[in-house]
């Protein structure tokens, strides 16, 4: 029994080989030739004609593309569906030659003459369809002054205009618009593809319609359409149809219009909806991850700034309190050498020597030059600085109280800016100005009747250096009894300061021009 099964299943393979032999196709040397010179063909489609051409997330299928990979199979021949095509491209291309085959052409005589159509793969009867609520059309001749819907460029209306019963057609850009005209009452009738119109009703929500009669229009099969210049690749393609059996024209035809393919494009749908899920996730994670590290670096920001504000406030707070404490230190310093002036001004009364008075007025007059310093450090809103031009004019106003019986002498001040010192710069300068002022007004106006005191500080540009220039118009007296201790003073202070200085004397005029490097000045 065992032997006699196995030589059963020989003799099945053996007819098996043999049938699958005879299955090949005999193609010519001739098409043989014209197959190798094409190993790719570009083709053009309907993306919106249901079940048999699709095109959806960059994936062409349908009835058609079944035969198509049939083709493939038979042939070698890479059939690639052109990108961004539509029914109406497609018909036009083929017409001027851009486009060589369609697939998915229905057969009229009109067609016939302009393209090179190969034996019909697939018959289907054409339909009528009207609304629910519609009045009943059984047969064409019932649509008779009426208006039918159909797809632009479509063989129904080669069909119907043939057809001539009075039909009022009005194309649209696609047969789901041809069938919402019907539902919307711009027309009263749809003709199509039976399977065309059922896959619509059952898929796309059309329920509202209904196929209500037939038309007599036969031996409109679907075709290969080729331009007459690939009249070869027509007969190629009537070899492969013909030796397709009727059992695989049924399973292709089940597996489309039964919705057995429904799981293939569902998990092709399903895919790529995922693939758009995960990357609208990731987008939203990024989104949230940045949200959140730009809040942390605003927060961070928000805390940096009031932790600023708050050393700033603290900071103009001390520097406050340091203002009013160094005022207050100017103040007791002017204070204290007033105090000493004054022991001076009493031990200069009760002596009776004149030079020892002479002496201790000299002193007094210094500590008073010392002293406005300080009282001008806190008088000045800074604190820190001094201006030349304001001190040296009280510095001037208080000296000439010192000596009365000199006639009203002119105080000129010339300065090109504002010009300020620190207290370590000002001290020397102010007893330099202190000597000079005093040596004018003691020895250099006792024949003058204008007497005049002209002082200029110079700032010149690219230089540290600031530049005294001190002038009187008067004509000095020596003093036969002079110690030149003031001068001794001048020399000492402007040593002090890093600086030079020439003296120029006259019958006219005196001056003394000085150079310091060791002031500074804002």
């Amino acid at each position: 029994m065992k032997s006699y099964n196995k030589h059963l299943l020989l003799v099945i393979a053996v007819l098996f080989s043999i049938f699958s032999f005879a299955q090949e196709i005999n193609f010519t040397e001739e098409e043989k030739q014209w197959i190798e010179e094409h190993p790719i063909i570009e083709f053009g489609y309907d993306t919106r004609w249901e079940p048999y051409e699709l095109f959806s997330f960059g994936q062409y299928g349908g009835i058609v593309n079944d035969y198509i990979t049939i083709l493939e199979e038979k042939t070698g021949i890479k059939m690639v569906a052109l990108p961004k095509m539509n029914w109406e491209k497609s018909f036009d291309g083929l017409m001027n030659g851009s486009i060589m085959v369609i697939p998915s052409c229905v057969y009229t005589k009109k067609r016939a003459e302009y393209f090179d159509l190969s034996v019909p793969y697939i018959e289907d009867p054409i339909v009528i369809v009207a609304s629910s609520s519609s009045p009943y059309f059984s047969k064409l001749s019932d649509l008779s002054g009426k208006t039918v819907s159909i797809s632009k460029n479509y063989y129904t209306k080669e069909l119907l205009k043939d057809y001539d019963k009075g039909i009022n057609i009005k194309e649209f850009e696609s047969i789901e618009r041809s069938l919402l005209a019907l539902l919307n009452g711009e027309s009263d009738a749809f003709v199509g593809n039976l399977n065309v119109v059922s896959y619509y009703i059952n898929h796309y929500g059309f329920d509202k319609l209904k196929i209500v009669g037939t038309t007599p229009f036969k031996d409109n099969g679907i075709c290969f359409a080729v331009n007459p210049k690939w009249s070869v690749f027509t007969g190629i393609v009537n070899k492969v149809i013909k030796q397709i059996s009727p059992e695989t024209k049924h399973q292709i035809r089940e597996k489309w219009i039964a919705g057995k393919n429904k799981k293939q494009y569902s998990t092709s749908l399903f895919i790529w909806t995922s693939i758009l899920m995960i990357t609208l996730i990731v987008l939203l994670i990024i989104i949230y991850s940045l949200n959140r590290k730009l809040k942390a670096r605003l927060k961070h920001k928000r805390e940096v700034q009031s932790q600023l504000k708050k050393l700033l406030a603290e900071s103009k707070k001390s520097e406050k309190e340091k203002q009013v404490l160094l005022q207050e230190i100017h103040h007791r310093v002017k204070n204290n050498l007033q105090i000493v002036s004054s022991v001076l001004s009493l031990q200069s009364n009760v002596s009776n020597d004149d030079k020892t008075r002479e002496a201790l007025k000299e002193a007094m007059d210094r500590i008073a030059s010392i002293a406005l310093v300080h009282r001008k450090m806190y008088q000045s809103p800074e604190s820190k600085i001094v201006n030349l031009k304001d001190y040296t004019e009280s510095l001037f106003i208080d000296i000439c109280s010192q000596y009365p019986k000199v006639n009203h002498v002119l105080l000129e001040i010339k300065s090109e800016e504002k010009i300020t010192s620190t207290l370590n710069s000002i001290m020397p300068l102010a007893l330099i100005l202190n000597e000079l002022i005093t040596n004018s007004l003691k020895y250099a106006f006792h024949s003058q009747e204008n007497p005049k005191i002209s002082i200029e500080f110079i700032k010149e540009d690219n230089s540290e250096a600031l530049k005294v220039r001190f002038t009187d118009n008067g004509s000095w007296i020596e003093s036969e009894v002079s110690d030149y201790f003031g001068t001794t003073m001048i020399e000492i202070f402007t040593e002090q300061i890093e600086g030079v200085y020439t003296l120029t004397k006259d019958k006219s005029y005196t001056e003394y021009l000085f150079s310091f490097n060791g002031i500074s000045t804002n």
